[in-house]
């Protein structure tokens, strides 16, 4: 504005910005980066509650917004953001989720729900719960527990046993990064089946339903000849109860079914399995 009729008397003459928030260089040789310095001053007055005093450091509690103001309010020009892109991109990364390394919480959760300690199954299958798309997380911790503690954990929640083996159906076919050996297709197939088979021991129908949802996802998916062996025997004992809930499931996947369809002509097996796995 012209003179006299600014704001402050005098203010074009001594200098333009607010004492604090305006760069060094801004009253000798302005920067496209000074403007970065006093946003970043801006953040800080905000997290801190304290007002900028010209030429001192001020920098939020330890954490990524002081990691941003730092940069932002760096003495060179030069080392700071030179846009407001860039500052957007030093916010984005500095506030992007850091990945957590849960190895050596799983570890103890695992030695002791082993152990019998089923809060500690418990504590261990929510980790997973809150993690469902960490495939090493299923496809490799999942299985080294029990499933004896598996079954009394997940008996006690269905909500739980649904999230927990429908993000294991979801692995299936691996990531875009990271597919699924077979060595591992046949680990998991046969840690279901020993899932499915506890929970019909302890006539846990629902735990039952969705283990051998998960189990055919997987034997159907694979087709892995030595975890057919041994869900083989499992289906011939079948009965009662237990035979229903593992033949209404069959029927759901017929290209599971087809790999046990040689039992549909055994005498001995419950009639109910014989015709989920009837193929025409």
């Amino acid at each position: 504005m012209p003179p006299g009729q600014t704001t402050k008397v005098g203010r074009i003459v001594t200098g333009i910005g607010t004492e604090g928030f305006s760069a060094p260089e801004l009253f000798a040789r302005p920067e496209p980066s000074s403007d970065i310095y006093s946003v970043g001053r801006v953040i800080a007055w905000a997290l801190t509650d304290k007002t900028p005093a010209p030429n001192k450091l001020l920098f939020p509690e330890p954490g990524p917004w002081r990691n941003i103001v730092r940069a932002a309010t760096h003495d060179d020009p030069a080392r700071r953001p030179q846009s407001v892109s860039d500052l957007v991109v030093l916010i984005e990364r500095e506030l992007a989720e850091i990945p957590v390394d849960h190895s050596e919480q799983l570890g103890t959760l695992l030695n002791q729900a082993n152990h019998g300690d089923t809060s500690a199954a418990e504590a261990f299958l929510t980790l997973l719960s809150d993690n469902t798309e960490d495939f090493e997380l299923y496809v490799e911790q999942l299985l080294l527990l029990a499933v004896r503690w598996v079954t009394v954990a997940l008996g006690h929640s269905l909500a739980h046993a649904q999230i927990v083996l429908q993000a294991l159906i979801e692995h299936v076919g691996g990531t875009d990064t990271r597919r699924v050996e077979y060595a591992e297709a046949s680990r998991v197939t046969i840690w279901l089946q020993g899932l499915a088979a506890h929970a019909a021991t302890e006539r846990q129908w629902d735990l039952l339903d969705e283990a051998m949802q998960a189990l055919c996802a997987w034997d159907g998916f694979w087709d892995r000849w030595d975890a057919q062996e041994i869900i083989s025997p499992w289906l011939r004992l079948l009965k009662d109860d237990a035979a229903a809930v593992a033949a209404a499931i069959l029927h759901d996947h017929p290209d599971s079914a087809e790999h046990f369809s040689y039992l549909a002509d055994n005498r001995t097996v419950d009639p109910r399995i014989c015709r989920a796995v009837h193929h025409e």
